[in-house]
Formats: structure tokens, C-alpha cells, sequence
């Protein structure tokens, strides 16, 4: 006996007709809706002629309504705040279906460029159940912010100035991304600086975005 492999994926009704050439047909099972998911689903029918001979068929019945479920797996993980700061940046998906099983899934995507990119996916199964289109967002962001300074008081031709205290403060900027998005976003930027004494100094001043900031 080989096996009807097909599946369908809404409720099936299995229809009984029965022939007979001499005493003729005195009753035939009524139509079965199978409406359980399941495979190799056996519905049997009878059928009897007026003489009392029986006879009885079956058909096979694989039903799965179910679309499959996918999920999407990002390489490397984005930070905190939902960015990467570096390319490729891979999405690749896993599917399951736990009956039919998987007949078709979005193909892997690499992304090697800053952006902000909406990747749709989705999967289906050999009972041609169509899973809803999903979504994932993925945020690349690989430059820089740039980093200014103003002083309190300005120098002289020189470079020198002759009044304290004097005060450095620190502003930055992050430039948008290569695809014209809004960049991460400035996350931290040095604090402003006192100087008191005479001398020659040196300032260090750093700026952080949201991808870059640190977590200690």
C-alpha cells in the first residue's frame, strides 16, 4: 500500500460512492469532514447492497493549517540600544513546522554598509500555509562622532592666555549615515574642564554614541 503524501491545509471532506450491478446499493457512509490536524489520517467507509454484501474503503487524509514560524538570527548582536557598529552584519532564519514541514524560507541576507535597513521575512510549508511577513530592523552605524571644543577666553597670536580661570567646554556631533538616516545619536561627551594654574596643559576630551558607550 503506498501512501497519499499530498497535504491540504483546510478541513477535508471525504465523499463515499459505492456501484453495484445486481441487487443494487442499500446504503453508502454519509460524507466524513476531517477538520484534526494531523497525517496519514485513515477515514473508512462501508458500503452495503441490497443483498447484504459489505464493503469497505478508507482514504488518507494529511491536513496541516498551521503556517510554519520563523525566526530571525542577527551576527553579531546589536548593542543596548539596537545598533551594530561594524559590517557584515548577517541575518540568517530558522523555521519550523511541526507537521507539512518547511517548503520554502527567506534566503540569508549580509549587509556590509551603514544604514537603517527593514529586513521582511517569512516561510512556507508544503501545505502551502503562508506565514504572516515579519520584520526586523537592523542599524548600522560605523563612524565616529566629532568632538569640539570653545574656551572661556580666547589666546593671543601667540597661543597664550592671560586670564584664570579659564574654562573648556565640549560639544559633539554624530554625522548621519552613509544612506542620509539619523546617526545613533551622541551618548556622552567629556565634561567641561577647569584650569586654574599657569602652564601648558593638556586636555584629553572623548565622545561616545550610543554604540561606543562604555558599560563600566
Amino acid at each position: 500500500m503506498e501512501l497519499n503524501t499530498s497535504w491540504n491545509n483546510t478541513d477535508v471532506t471525504v465523499t463515499f460512492e459505492a456501484t453495484d450491478e445486481l441487487s443494487g446499493i442499500a446504503s453508502v457512509t454519509e460524507p466524513i469532514t476531517v477538520t484534526t490536524e494531523g497525517e496519514d489520517q485513515y477515514v473508512g467507509g462501508e458500503a452495503v447492497d441490497i443483498a447484504d454484501n459489505q464493503a469497505t474503503t478508507y482514504a488518507i487524509v494529511n491536513l496541516d493549517k498551521t503556517p510554519p514560524q520563523t525566526t530571525a538570527v542577527v551576527e553579531p548582536l546589536a548593542n543596548e540600544y539596537g545598533w551594530n557598529n561594524s559590517f557584515p552584519v548577517n541575518i540568517t532564519f530558522n523555521a519550523t513546522d511541526n507537521l507539512s514541514g518547511i517548503a520554502y524560507t527567506t534566503e540569508p541576507v549580509s549587509l556590509s554598509s551603514e544604514g537603517i535597513y527593514t529586513i521582511d521575512y517569512y516561510s512556507i510549508d508544503f501545505a502551502d500555509n503562508i506565514e504572516p511577513t515579519k520584520t526586523t530592523t537592523i542599524k548600522i552605524d560605523t563612524t565616529p562622532p566629532i568632538t569640539e571644543y570653545t574656551l572661556s577666553e580666547n589666546p593671543n597670536q601667540y597661543g597664550w592666555i592671560n586670564k584664570l580661570p579659564l574654562t573648556i567646554s565640549f560639544s559633539a556631533t554624530d554625522p548621519l549615515l552613509s544612506d542620509g538616516n539619523p546617526p545613533s545619536g551622541v551618548a556622552f561627551i567629556t565634561p567641561d574642564k577647569t584650569i586654574e594654574n599657569e602652564g601648558v596643559h593638556t586636555i584629553d576630551s572623548v565622545s561616545y554614541t550610543h554604540l561606543t558607550l562604555p558599560t563600566n
